[in-house]
């Protein structure tokens, strides 16, 4: 129903300027909205999301492409990883508060105002965030997350600051490689950020 919804096929309800809303909610079984080009706000809350055994190619939310105006989620479960690669999300993506049981994808997004992570617990042991070439037009929140796996930020581009106070990257579950180099818990090869970094 939400991805009907979301693509403009939901003939269930009429949509007001507050977008999609939910409260309180099980779902159940994988969100695909890859390609959604949606111009409200998308907010959870307190929302789990179980995608039963998601695979490699397949993730619990994905957004992959999709041109969104706001994405927030609070104090929600996600079993599984997030997947928004390429997405354009106008207005803000907020994940705040939650458990994200896999990696969150953003290689290639465009994000404006905000990506806020701030007191999520987010990984699968071996990556935590994979964002490669993301752009944030605002700000980078970190702040009391708890990260599993490694924080790629390579190439990524911050117009505004990024906040990663009493955050912690757990490499404990990594694995293991041949070389005598550990697996590296955070990567800023060639990023940018044009305000403090705390």
């Amino acid at each position: 129903v939400l991805r009907a919804i979301a693509f403009g096929r939901g003939s269930l309800c009429r949509l007001t300027d507050f977008g999609i809303r939910l409260n309180d909610a099980e779902i159940v079984g994988c969100l695909d909205l890859d390609g959604c080009a949606f111009d409200r706000p998308i907010v959870l809350t307190r929302v789990s999301i179980a995608c039963g055994q998601p695979t490699e190619q397949t993730s619990a939310l994905s957004l992959c492409d999709a041109n969104l105006r706001q994405l927030r989620l609070h104090s929600s479960r996600v079993c599984g990883a997030i997947a928004a690669r390429r997405a354009i999300i106008d207005n803000g993506m907020v994940i705040d508060e939650c458990a994200v049981e896999g990696a969150l994808a953003l290689s290639g997004a465009r994000i404006g105002h905000t990506l806020s992570l701030r007191s999520s617990a987010v990984g699968d042991g071996q990556s935590a965030i994979d964002a490669s070439e993301l752009m944030v037009d605002g700000s980078l929140t970190l702040q009391d997350g708890q990260f599993r796996g490694t924080l790629d930020l390579s190439r990524c581009q911050l117009t505004s600051s990024m906040n990663a106070q009493a955050a912690v990257i757990d490499m404990s579950a990594a694995p293991t490689r041949q070389s005598a180099r550990d697996p590296e818990a955070l990567i800023m090869d060639s990023a940018s950020v044009a305000g403090d970094v705390l």
